[in-house]
């Protein structure tokens, strides 16, 4: 493995392999959603939840913490995971986990990723234009959250 990470050299594809931790930041009931800024080559003007990829030698939770730090200068306490999801991302296939957080301390400053922030009742969050791997993410923890399993 060089210092390009781990490739692919099997089936029906050869590429990269990327893992990344995402979350529902829960604040009385609500949930956070960030609208991607026009500097995003793709989804532009869509929400998505905070999140990002893991850095070599970062366990998830540490990666969950500091993108939300990152996206939006927000602490949080890292929960449980509740999602696995799986998808393509430039040249990467991106396996991907959902925690669920809490809300600690900050106020929300965007980074350039981001030009607006709605917290959202998490059953409602779904009639926004979200990205589209958002939607099942979103969905599952409403779901979750409706049988009281989370």
């Amino acid at each position: 493995m060089g210092t390009d990470g781990p490739r692919v050299t099997g089936g029906s594809m050869a590429g990269r392999l990327g893992v990344a931790g995402n979350c529902v930041v829960r604040k009385d009931g609500d949930i956070l959603l960030l609208r991607r800024s026009a500097a995003n080559s793709s989804d532009a003007g869509r929400w998505e939840l905070p999140g990002g990829k893991l850095h070599y030698g970062e366990e998830l939770a540490e990666t969950v913490r500091r993108e939300v730090a990152e996206e939006t200068n927000l602490t949080v306490e890292v929960e449980r995971p509740f999602a696995v999801w799986h998808g393509i991302k430039d040249e990467f296939w991106v396996t991907g986990v959902m925690f669920a957080c809490n809300y600690v301390a900050g106020d929300v400053r965007l980074s350039a990723e981001h030009d607006d922030y709605v917290w959202v009742d998490p059953f409602a969050a779904v009639v926004l234009p979200l990205r589209a791997p958002m939607v099942s993410q979103v969905e599952a923890y409403a779901r979750l959250l409706r049988e009281g399993r989370i």
